[in-house]
């Protein structure tokens, strides 16, 4: 009788150890599952930020080409389809060329200028020296640009002009006319203020019908 008792009390102990070791199984599997799931909420957030960001970079070289003043200019020159391009090349190097037409402008800053001046360049990557709080999404405005309606977009455009004087980039003789467009631009995920959040930085330069990307980087 002693025997048959001992064997019960073993086969009692084993259940519960089996039991034990199932319990941590699942709980490896759940907390598994749950890691998971928040990997592709983050590669998600992460993806609709980056988008975001393109768009405000899209945005941006479309203020570059065609903002208001360049297309009314364009209008009063009447330009014919087959002059367009050399019209549109010598509207856009017309506006950026006169300071006056955007110096000052909310988001545009002169890279000839110190990085003193409150209307000159940035003096870092996040133009901190601007007052740019680029982890605010609803900060659109502020001493930046805001991309297109229903984005949750930002960008700033830094003009710097070939061989002007005073001016930084000290190009060749003949370069007069070329004008460099640092584009930096933030997208988020949502308009929340823990938001995933991208930012891209594009240089173009402008010597021709459009301005072409230089580089990127995020």
């Amino acid at each position: 009788m002693n025997f048959r008792k001992k064997n019960e009390g073993v086969v009692l102990l084993s259940c519960l150890v089996f039991l034990l070791i199932l319990l941590m199984l699942l709980r490896f599997t759940l907390s598994s599952a749950r890691l998971e799931e928040l990997k592709v909420g983050a590669d998600i957030d992460e993806m609709m930020a980056r988008e975001t960001a393109e768009v405000a970079m899209n945005d941006a070289e479309d203020f570059i080409l065609n903002n208001p003043t360049i297309a009314n200019r364009l209008n009063q020159l009447g330009a014919l389809n087959q002059l367009r391009q050399s019209s549109l090349s010598a509207a856009v190097r017309g506006f950026w060329l006169a300071n006056s037409n955007w110096q000052g402008q909310s988001g545009i800053y002169d890279g000839n200028l110190d990085v003193s001046d409150p209307n000159g360049p940035c003096a870092n990557q996040l133009c901190t020296n601007r007052n740019i709080n680029w982890n605010n999404p609803a900060g659109c405005g502020v001493n930046t640009l805001c991309a297109g309606a229903g984005t949750n977009g930002q960008y700033i455009i830094e003009v710097f002009q070939g061989n002007s004087p005073g001016g930084k980039l000290q190009l060749g003789k003949g370069e007069e006319g070329t004008i460099l467009f640092r584009v930096t631009a933030a997208g988020y995920s949502t308009n929340a203020a823990n938001a995933t959040q991208v930012i891209l930085q594009n240089t173009y330069i402008f010597g021709g019908m459009r301005p072409e990307p230089q580089g990127a980087g995020n």
